[in-house]
């Protein structure tokens, strides 16, 4: 689910009203706290940090923190999609 902006406030309320919300199964250190970032993230992941700021209730600068540790502890993942014409790929197809 993608998020308009200034909807922040908005998916925080629907995500304590979900029962398919995270549970942390399988993440030895991972709190409430944490679950609740997770969650907002699972609904949008492209989500800029002051809009999860205001979805956790957090600052920033706890957010990006919290972020840190969730990545360092294998628990939060980053990937990213690009055109590979942008590397100087050119699309090859082969026919048999």
């Amino acid at each position: 689910m993608r998020c308009a902006p200034g909807t922040a406030d908005a998916v925080a309320a629907a995500l304590a009203r979900r029962p398919d919300t995270a549970a942390g199964a399988g993440l030895p250190h991972c709190d409430a706290d944490d679950l609740r970032l997770l969650n907002v993230l699972a609904h949008d992941g492209r989500m800029a940090l002051p809009a999860l700021a205001s979805a956790t209730g957090w600052s920033r600068s706890t957010v990006r923190r919290r972020m840190d540790e969730l990545q360092a502890r294998g628990a939060l993942h980053f990937y990213a999609e690009f055109d590979l014409a942008y590397l100087g790929y050119r699309p090859h197809a082969f026919t048999l």
